[in-house]
């Protein structure tokens, strides 16, 4: 099974279009995206839907099933509460309050309630009719693993079946069990054992930084293995293996850098203290 793989688009649509002709000459059984497509929580509802629509009208252009989880709270946290609306309505109560509707669900012994005004909740029908639509894409969500041919998809670290890949957005234990495991979220690829983080394919000016195109991954399942193939897309990064953290694999980071992420950031260290 051949396998393309990235995070952290941070909803730059021209990048994703410079992926699509990169990979426009080779054969991709699925296509694998670790969270973060989109700026969705950092721009207004009109435009974020738009957004949405613009880069998922790209990944369906690709023509092959592809399967992602949405990213934190600060970029889709909006987007991920409102796909458990759509997919649960019947857990949640509607209210009209203010000029405003309110959907409220009970977890537990607390109401998590959203928001939105009659204008949001036409684009909320607009969202959610156009994700109806989709022909190729699925979201990975945590109760069910979803079967690729001979292998399975999970995003739910405690139930892993054999022959199992665990796409999260970030996670940052390695899982034994897990036949590879790949996330995001933290802006440099990292891979180790089984796990691989996939870095960016885009890198916006959020956190201070200036803007990059990153990597995506080229992944061969083959019975119980998995081969990785990093892909340079900007040239703008550097495989990297740390003389003071040898145990941590090789990094795929900025090219400026001098060091590797856990000498600047301990806390992120896979194997703490060894």
């Amino acid at each position: 099974m051949q396998v393309l793989a990235f995070s952290d688009l941070h909803g730059d649509v021209a990048t994703l279009k410079l992926l699509k002709d990169s990979v426009k000459d080779e054969d991709y059984d699925c296509m694998l995206v670790a969270g973060d497509l989109t700026n969705a929580d950092l721009i207004r509802l009109p435009e974020a839907v738009q957004q949405v629509k613009e880069i998922f009208s790209i990944m369906e252009s690709f023509k092959i099933p592809y399967y992602y989880v949405w990213g934190t709270p600060f970029r889709e946290g909006t987007l991920a509460s409102i796909m458990q609306l759509i997919e649960k309505p019947e857990d949640y109560e509607v209210k009209e309050q203010e000029e405003k509707l309110v959907y409220q669900r009970k977890i537990g012994n607390r109401t998590e309630p959203i928001k939105m005004s009659k204008v949001g909740h036409r684009l909320l029908k607009e969202f959610e009719h156009f994700m109806s639509s989709l022909s190729f894409g699925r979201h990975v969500g945590e109760k069910e693993p979803v079967k690729l041919g001979r292998y399975w998809l999970t995003s739910s670290p405690e139930t892993i079946p054999k022959n199992a890949i665990l796409l999260k957005h970030h996670y940052r234990r390695i899982i034994p069990k897990a036949l590879i495991q790949l996330d995001g979220h933290l802006h440099y690829g990292q891979h180790i054992l089984n796990y691989l983080n996939l870095g960016f394919l885009y890198r916006d000016v959020a956190h201070n930084a200036s803007p990059m195109i990153g990597c995506y991954w080229k992944l061969t399942l083959k019975d119980s293995s998995v081969s990785v193939k990093f892909v340079n897309l900007g040239s703008k990064l550097k495989e990297f293996r740390c003389p003071y953290h040898p145990k941590e694999g090789t990094f795929y980071i900025p090219f400026y850098w001098k060091r590797c992420p856990i000498c600047y950031e301990p806390e992120e260290a896979i194997f703490k203290g060894k």
